[in-house]
């Protein structure tokens, strides 16, 4: 059964800060059904954003450096 996780278990399964994981859902980034005052985020959306590489994607300036 795929209970759906709140933003205190999220952060823990993502190693971030339960701020973090509301500003991610603020931002667009993780979906989740506002229940009352919680978030409930599916396993699933979670998953997805766990998946994602950190930080900024490279520029294609960056892309196109060479490194001797």
């Amino acid at each position: 059964m795929n209970t759906p996780h709140t933003t205190t278990t999220a952060a823990a399964e993502l190693g971030v800060t339960p701020g973090r994981v509301r500003a991610m859902i603020a931002a667009g980034r993780l979906k989740a059904i506002r229940a009352g005052r919680d978030w409930l985020i599916d396993p699933k959306a979670l998953a997805a954003v766990r998946e994602r590489k950190p930080g900024r994607p490279a520029t294609r300036q960056m892309r196109s450096a060479k490194v001797d």
